[in-house]
């Protein structure tokens, strides 16, 4: 759900009992395959069931809920002493619009790499990055971190990193291997489900 919430982040939900479910709320649930806690945004809502994607993903859930499989709706996000709102409804998914957009501008403008150039400068060095790692049902989520933005993700350590654009081009493979591990589960657990998206 990057970039609504950030590696950290603290959620404050409510049921959803008081008003129905919104294409663009953000919703926490579990997921059908493997139970896991997931928050993701609603973006259609269909007499069959609910669609959600995470805002960083680029393909929508392959799963349909059902309103009773919704355990709330993300209100808040508590970052360090702040507490900011969660766009949700008709405001939250132009905001997810908004940001796939600025996505695929980046994408479009990284392409336009001029060939002459390298396709990796490493510029960015491990002295710089952190991973932190979220234990979470179905195995662990490695994210990088630069700084205390998260940049890229991982599955676990047998696949391999999806590193957000323009961070991709200055980054080489080689620098990943040595930057320091820092295990987040006892403190974030229950922050950890904010932080599924591909």
């Amino acid at each position: 759900m990057h970039p609504t919430f950030k590696a950290g982040d603290g959620l404050i939900t409510i049921p959803c009992t008081g008003r129905p479910i919104r294409i663009g709320d953000v919703v926490i649930f579990k997921s059908p395959q493997d139970k896991a806690q997931i928050v993701h945004r609603v973006i259609k809502i269909t007499p069959r069931g609910i669609k959600t994607r995470g805002d960083n993903n680029r393909l929508e859930d392959p799963w349909l809920l059902q309103p009773q499989d919704i355990l709330g709706r993300v209100v808040e996000i508590q970052r360090g002493s702040r507490r900011l709102k969660t766009w949700n409804g008709l405001a939250g998914h132009q905001y997810a619009e908004l940001q796939r957009t600025r996505r695929r501008l980046l994408d479009r403008l990284a392409a336009l790499w001029p060939r002459w150039l390298p396709r990796r400068l490493p510029i960015i060095r491990a002295r710089h990055l952190k991973i932190a790692i979220f234990k979470k049902p179905g195995g662990d989520e490695n994210v990088l971190l630069l700084g205390r933005r998260a940049i890229g993700r991982r599955r676990d350590a047998s696949t391999p990193w999806m590193i957000r654009s323009p961070y991709r081009f200055f980054i080489s493979t080689a620098t990943l291997a040595g930057i320091d591990r820092h295990d987040r589960t006892p403190k974030d657990k229950k922050n950890a489900t904010c932080h599924r998206q591909k």
